[in-house]
């Protein structure tokens, strides 16, 4: 317990200054940036706890700025398929380099830049976005379990919770880096050369 409050004061207080560093001038711009009220404020509790609480909140809240300003089914079914289920790569060579500036999130404050996994699906197709990147969760972490070997299912299963962990921040299921890993996993066990097993 010491060391997580002592983890999370020390992540307010780094945070605290790279604020400073960023131009603002309040010693405790975390407050402001995250609209906290008056009463927590004078709690007088570091600013991590509240830091933490914004970080872990504010994809959600961005998420829901998308419905509340209208910035939604702005796309078609193939920039659904290309922006949410094929790896970065291929939405680069379709897209260009600026591919990311393509359906962008509407944002309550710009340095809370994140809006979960599923913003891009909710901008580009609604309600219906969200459960095609759901429906296609599942295909891809199941279909991906029954193709790995019995030995490498706790290792897929330790990448699978990191990524859906990691979905409150951003789809990690299009970075090269995440998608190739559960594919190298089913892929590399059953290559074998000269009657002899990679892995």
């Amino acid at each position: 317990l010491a060391v997580i409050l002592a983890i999370v004061v020390g992540f307010g207080v780094l945070g605290d200054k790279r604020l400073l560093a960023s131009g603002y001038s309040n010693e405790n711009a975390v407050y402001e940036i995250g609209r906290a009220k008056t009463e927590y404020v004078e709690l007088g509790l570091p600013t991590g706890f509240f830091f933490l609480y914004m970080y872990a909140s504010s994809p959600f809240g961005n998420l829901g700025n998308q419905e509340a300003y209208g910035n939604v089914s702005r796309g078609s079914l193939a920039d659904l398929v290309y922006f949410t289920i094929l790896p970065d790569f291929v939405q680069k060579r379709v897209y260009g380099e600026n591919y990311r500036d393509y359906f962008p999130s509407i944002l309550d404050y710009p340095e809370l830049n994140v809006s979960t996994g599923f913003a891009k699906a909710y901008i580009i197709a609604g309600y219906s976005g969200i459960i095609v990147l759901y429906a296609w969760m599942l295909v891809f972490v199941y279909g991906s379990m029954l193709l790995i070997g019995v030995n490498y299912r706790v290792a897929a299963g330790a990448i699978f919770s990191a990524f859906m962990g990691m979905m409150v921040f951003d789809n990690m299921l299009v970075f090269a880096s995440g998608f190739l890993q559960p594919i190298i996993l089913a892929v590399v066990p059953r290559l074998s050369f000269k009657n002899m097993r990679l892995i």
